[in-house]
């Protein structure tokens, strides 16, 4: 069984856009993301999702916001 639950970012296993879980029904979230100014959604099987865990480096980087290197 999945842990994945509404209000979830998540990718698809093979790669792709992060996506937000609007609802999860039985065995398929209903997925959204923009696509420039377009919002786009999509149902996807739960088998195919998995959850989107930003790495800490990427994390404590976007909290300092934009600088010089």
């Amino acid at each position: 069984m999945s842990d994945i639950k509404a209000g979830d970012t998540v990718k698809l296993k093979s790669g792709g856009v992060i996506m937000t879980v609007e609802s999860v029904s039985d065995d398929e979230a209903y997925c959204v993301w923009q696509d420039g100014a377009k919002s786009v959604s999509h149902t996807y099987n739960l088998v195919v999702l998995q959850k989107y865990v930003p790495s800490s480096v990427t994390a404590v980087v976007a909290s300092r916001g934009p600088r010089r290197l």
